[in-house]
Protein backbone atom coordinates (compact mmCIF):
# COMPACT_ATOMS: atom_id res chain seq x y z
CA UNK A 1 0.00 0.00 0.00
CA UNK A 2 1.48 2.90 -1.23
CA UNK A 3 0.76 6.64 1.43
CA UNK A 4 -1.98 7.83 -1.09
CA UNK A 5 -3.58 5.12 -0.95
CA UNK A 6 -2.70 4.25 3.13
CA UNK A 7 -3.92 8.31 3.70
CA UNK A 8 -7.31 7.66 1.25
CA UNK A 9 -8.01 4.21 3.76
CA UNK A 10 -7.37 6.10 7.21
CA UNK A 11 -9.68 9.12 5.79
CA UNK A 12 -12.66 6.52 4.44
CA UNK A 13 -12.05 4.78 7.58
CA UNK A 14 -12.76 7.80 10.04
CA UNK A 15 -15.68 8.70 7.82
CA UNK A 16 -17.37 5.78 7.75
CA UNK A 17 -16.71 5.49 11.66
CA UNK A 18 -17.64 9.22 12.50
CA UNK A 19 -19.96 8.50 14.53
CA UNK A 20 -18.07 5.89 17.13
CA UNK A 21 -15.89 9.43 16.70
CA UNK A 22 -18.24 11.67 17.95
CA UNK A 23 -19.84 8.69 20.94
CA UNK A 24 -16.10 9.06 22.16
CA UNK A 25 -15.80 12.29 22.10
CA UNK A 26 -18.87 13.18 23.45
CA UNK A 27 -18.01 10.64 26.46
CA UNK A 28 -14.71 12.73 26.90
CA UNK A 29 -16.12 15.71 27.14
CA UNK A 30 -18.89 14.80 29.49
CA UNK A 31 -16.26 13.47 31.72
CA UNK A 32 -14.14 16.98 31.56
CA UNK A 33 -17.42 19.00 32.75
CA UNK A 34 -17.86 16.37 35.57
CA UNK A 35 -14.61 16.82 36.51
CA UNK A 36 -14.79 20.54 36.65
CA UNK A 37 -17.71 20.45 38.12
CA UNK A 38 -17.00 18.10 41.08
CA UNK A 39 -13.77 20.55 41.72
CA UNK A 40 -16.02 23.63 41.61
CA UNK A 41 -18.64 22.04 43.99
CA UNK A 42 -16.60 20.13 46.41
CA UNK A 43 -16.70 21.00 50.01
CA UNK A 44 -14.22 23.55 51.29
CA UNK A 45 -12.48 21.56 53.69
CA UNK A 46 -11.71 19.21 50.78
CA UNK A 47 -10.70 21.58 48.23
CA UNK A 48 -8.32 23.34 50.69
CA UNK A 49 -6.75 20.19 51.71
CA UNK A 50 -6.66 19.66 47.43
CA UNK A 51 -5.38 23.04 47.08
CA UNK A 52 -2.82 23.00 49.80
CA UNK A 53 -1.17 20.14 48.67
CA UNK A 54 -1.04 21.02 45.01
CA UNK A 55 -0.01 24.25 46.19
CA UNK A 56 2.88 22.92 48.44
CA UNK A 57 3.91 20.58 45.58
CA UNK A 58 4.13 23.60 42.88
CA UNK A 59 6.48 25.71 45.42
CA UNK A 60 9.07 22.26 46.15
CA UNK A 61 9.31 21.43 41.95
CA UNK A 62 11.58 24.22 41.37
CA UNK A 63 14.21 23.06 43.51
CA UNK A 64 13.28 19.46 42.18
CA UNK A 65 15.71 17.49 39.83
CA UNK A 66 13.40 16.73 36.84
CA UNK A 67 14.11 12.58 36.02
CA UNK A 68 12.74 12.67 32.48
CA UNK A 69 12.99 9.25 31.81
CA UNK A 70 10.94 8.32 34.60
CA UNK A 71 8.80 10.63 33.75
CA UNK A 72 9.04 8.99 30.12
CA UNK A 73 8.70 5.61 30.97
CA UNK A 74 5.36 6.61 33.74
CA UNK A 75 3.86 8.39 30.73
CA UNK A 76 4.77 5.30 28.19
CA UNK A 77 2.96 2.78 31.05
CA UNK A 78 0.01 4.51 32.18
CA UNK A 79 -1.48 5.66 28.80
CA UNK A 80 0.25 2.59 27.00
CA UNK A 81 -1.66 0.11 29.68
CA UNK A 82 -4.56 2.21 28.90
CA UNK A 83 -4.71 1.60 25.21
CA UNK A 84 -4.51 -1.85 25.38
CA UNK A 85 -7.18 -2.38 27.51
CA UNK A 86 -9.17 -0.29 25.22
CA UNK A 87 -7.68 -2.77 22.16
CA UNK A 88 -8.73 -6.00 24.52
CA UNK A 89 -12.24 -4.38 25.23
CA UNK A 90 -12.84 -4.61 21.30
CA UNK A 91 -11.43 -8.13 20.83
CA UNK A 92 -14.12 -9.62 23.54
CA UNK A 93 -16.93 -7.82 22.14
CA UNK A 94 -19.27 -6.96 24.72
CA UNK A 95 -16.76 -4.47 25.98
CA UNK A 96 -17.95 -1.52 24.12
CA UNK A 97 -19.51 0.22 27.14
CA UNK A 98 -16.39 -0.09 28.99
CA UNK A 99 -14.68 1.21 26.11
CA UNK A 100 -16.76 4.60 26.66
CA UNK A 101 -16.38 4.38 30.52
CA UNK A 102 -13.00 4.82 29.91
CA UNK A 103 -13.34 7.83 27.84
CA UNK A 104 -15.70 9.22 30.55
CA UNK A 105 -12.90 8.53 33.11
CA UNK A 106 -10.21 9.48 30.80
CA UNK A 107 -12.09 13.02 30.75
CA UNK A 108 -12.79 13.12 34.58
CA UNK A 109 -9.49 12.90 35.58
CA UNK A 110 -8.71 15.82 32.84
CA UNK A 111 -11.28 18.06 33.74
CA UNK A 112 -10.61 17.44 37.66
CA UNK A 113 -7.06 18.23 37.03
CA UNK A 114 -7.06 21.42 34.82
CA UNK A 115 -10.20 22.55 37.36
CA UNK A 116 -8.20 22.20 40.75
CA UNK A 117 -4.96 23.83 38.92
CA UNK A 118 -7.40 27.12 38.33
CA UNK A 119 -8.66 26.59 41.53
CA UNK A 120 -5.68 26.82 43.05
CA UNK A 121 -4.10 29.14 40.90
CA UNK A 122 -6.47 31.53 39.57
CA UNK A 123 -5.64 33.05 35.90
CA UNK A 124 -1.89 31.83 36.59
CA UNK A 125 -3.70 28.63 36.47
CA UNK A 126 -5.04 28.91 32.85
CA UNK A 127 -1.68 29.83 31.71
CA UNK A 128 -0.51 26.79 33.59
CA UNK A 129 -2.96 24.23 31.92
CA UNK A 130 -2.54 26.10 28.37
CA UNK A 131 0.91 25.38 28.50
CA UNK A 132 1.66 22.26 30.92
CA UNK A 133 -1.82 20.10 30.77
CA UNK A 134 -3.00 20.71 27.60
CA UNK A 135 0.07 19.59 24.92
CA UNK A 136 0.81 15.91 26.29
CA UNK A 137 -3.00 15.52 26.51
CA UNK A 138 -3.12 16.74 22.96
CA UNK A 139 -1.73 13.43 22.05
CA UNK A 140 -2.86 10.98 24.58
CA UNK A 141 -6.11 12.42 23.95
CA UNK A 142 -5.95 11.58 20.22
CA UNK A 143 -4.13 7.76 21.14
CA UNK A 144 -7.21 7.24 23.24
CA UNK A 145 -9.91 8.11 20.38
CA UNK A 146 -8.41 6.33 17.82
CA UNK A 147 -7.91 2.88 19.69
CA UNK A 148 -11.39 4.27 21.04
CA UNK A 149 -13.11 3.78 17.51
CA UNK A 150 -11.28 1.30 15.67
CA UNK A 151 -11.83 -1.41 19.19
CA UNK A 152 -15.29 -0.28 18.69
CA UNK A 153 -15.58 -1.10 15.20
CA UNK A 154 -13.79 -4.50 15.68
CA UNK A 155 -16.00 -5.40 18.25
CA UNK A 156 -19.50 -4.37 15.80
CA UNK A 157 -18.20 -6.12 13.28
CA UNK A 158 -17.76 -9.41 15.32
CA UNK A 159 -21.31 -8.62 17.05
CA UNK A 160 -22.75 -8.46 13.91
CA UNK A 161 -20.95 -11.45 12.53
CA UNK A 162 -22.49 -13.37 15.58
CA UNK A 163 -26.13 -12.45 14.36
CA UNK A 164 -26.11 -13.08 10.50
CA UNK A 165 -24.38 -15.78 10.85
CA UNK A 166 -21.27 -15.62 9.19
CA UNK A 167 -17.55 -15.92 9.75
CA UNK A 168 -15.94 -12.55 11.07
CA UNK A 169 -14.52 -10.72 8.24
CA UNK A 170 -10.91 -10.01 8.99
CA UNK A 171 -10.05 -8.34 5.82
CA UNK A 172 -10.01 -5.10 8.31
CA UNK A 173 -7.48 -6.07 10.51
CA UNK A 174 -4.50 -4.37 8.98
CA UNK A 175 -6.04 -1.15 9.20
CA UNK A 176 -6.56 -1.92 12.56
CA UNK A 177 -2.50 -2.86 12.81
CA UNK A 178 -2.13 0.26 11.20
CA UNK A 179 -4.23 2.69 13.51
CA UNK A 180 -2.74 0.75 16.88
CA UNK A 181 1.27 2.01 16.03
CA UNK A 182 -0.56 5.29 15.00
CA UNK A 183 -2.05 5.20 18.98
CA UNK A 184 1.45 3.85 20.40
CA UNK A 185 3.32 6.73 18.29
CA UNK A 186 0.88 9.57 19.40
CA UNK A 187 1.80 8.24 23.23
CA UNK A 188 5.31 8.25 22.48
CA UNK A 189 5.01 11.56 21.48
CA UNK A 190 3.10 12.84 24.08
CA UNK A 191 5.27 11.36 26.52
CA UNK A 192 8.39 13.09 24.95
CA UNK A 193 6.62 16.39 25.37
CA UNK A 194 5.37 15.44 29.02
CA UNK A 195 8.76 14.30 30.42
CA UNK A 196 11.96 16.53 27.93
CA UNK A 197 9.31 19.96 27.94
CA UNK A 198 6.67 19.98 30.53
CA UNK A 199 8.79 20.31 33.76
CA UNK A 200 10.65 23.22 32.30
CA UNK A 201 7.71 24.87 31.31
CA UNK A 202 5.95 24.39 34.94
CA UNK A 203 9.42 25.38 36.55
CA UNK A 204 9.27 28.60 34.51
CA UNK A 205 5.56 29.20 35.54
CA UNK A 206 5.85 28.97 38.67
Amino acid sequence: MNDKNFFLSIRKYINYNKWFYIGSILFLLTGIVIGIYVVLYMGDTYKSDITGYFTSFTKDFSSMTINSKGILFQGLKNNGLLIVAIFVMGIIIVGIPVILIINLIKGFTIGFSAGLIMSSMGIKGGLFVLLAVIPQNIFYIGALLVTSVFSTDMAMSKLKSKFVKTPYNSKGSHMYIYLLAISFSMILIGATVEAYIVPYIIKYII
